[in-house]
């Protein structure tokens, strides 16, 4: 099966270690909750964070994608 990824990396200034879970997770949760909210299907997503950067990787099933489209056209 075939999939395509969205990454969503921003660079930031020094970020207290203890706090990057936290942070990471939130960044995650909100960028899905911004999707959903604009019914944007999606697969996983991952989190990424250092000191400096918070990341998510959001896979996309290309099968959901080509579904959502047909409906659109319609």
């Amino acid at each position: 099966m075939s999939t395509e990824t969205l990454l969503v990396e921003i660079g930031t200034e020094e970020l207290p270690p203890k706090d990057l879970k936290t942070l990471g997770l939130a960044f995650r949760d909100g960028l899905l909750k911004g999707l959903a909210e604009r019914d944007l299907a999606h697969g996983d997503a991952r989190w990424f964070a250092t000191p400096r950067r918070l990341a998510v990787l959001v896979e996309e099933d290309l099968g959901i994608k080509i579904t959502l489209h047909l409906m659109m056209m319609r």
